[in-house]
């Protein structure tokens, strides 16, 4: 469930839709969602101040999902 907010979330925002991969990974016993996008989008997603990324964090670790974190990393599509 969580997985799929954050990929529409973030999918929505960009403006390479088709670069967005989310890799769900396990620490310490709870998921970290590792959001990879274009190096474009990367300010997109991470907004002014970092406010973007934050809201998507906030949404992903209040769902009953037992989300620990969201991480973004940038990815080239050349």
């Amino acid at each position: 469930m969580t997985l799929d907010l954050a990929e529409f979330i973030i999918r929505g925002i960009v403006g390479q839709p088709e670069a967005v991969s989310i890799v769900e990974t396990e620490r310490n016993g709870k998921r970290v969602l590792h959001v990879k996008v274009d190096q474009r989008d990367m300010a997109r997603v991470m907004g002014s101040r970092g406010l973007v990324i934050r809201a998507i964090r906030t949404l992903a670790t209040s769902t009953p999902d037992n989300i620990e974190d969201v991480v973004v990393e940038a990815i080239s599509t050349e």
